[in-house]
């Protein structure tokens, strides 16, 4: 019902990653988002202070809070369904993006971390034309 009224979004599993995504989808596993990242901050009850602090309660949601909002502009953009896979558990690609049939894995980092596992994994087993990273760090082409 929540979804219903577009106050969630829910981002479903993809076992394939393979065009169409929506034919691969497992509808019965899936993250749910919130339709705007305030939204989920005030749900969370964190103070203002601890997010302008960046104290270690903050460091600890801020992945989610990164997340939620990457999956609320994505769904603004192309007003989608997010799809989301991972690899035998131990890589998780965040968010898979269909552009002119073509899937694009993008993973979201809520600092600047170089680890790029899940998409080496990804790379490994599906070889996309591209993979893509949003980090805080400066954009960059990387091979």
């Amino acid at each position: 019902m929540a979804a219903d009224a577009g106050l969630i979004h829910k981002s479903y599993l993809v076992e394939s990653p393979k065009f169409p995504l929506s034919a691969y989808a497992d509808h019965e596993t899936f993250k749910v988002f919130l339709a705007d990242v305030g939204l989920l901050g005030a749900q969370s009850s964190l103070s203002p202070q601890i997010i302008i602090d960046g104290d270690l309660l903050f460091t600890e949601f801020k992945g989610a809070l990164t997340e939620n909002y990457v999956a609320q502009e994505l769904i603004a953009a192309k007003q989608k369904t997010p799809y989301y896979c991972t690899s035998e558990g131990t890589a998780k690609i965040d968010f898979l993006i269909e552009i002119d049939h073509e899937i694009y894995p993008l993973e979201v980092k809520a600092g600047a971390s170089q680890k790029k596992k899940s998409l080496i994994v990804y790379n490994q087993k599906h070889s996309p034309s591209k993979l893509v990273r949003a980090t805080t760090m400066n954009l960059k082409h990387d091979g």
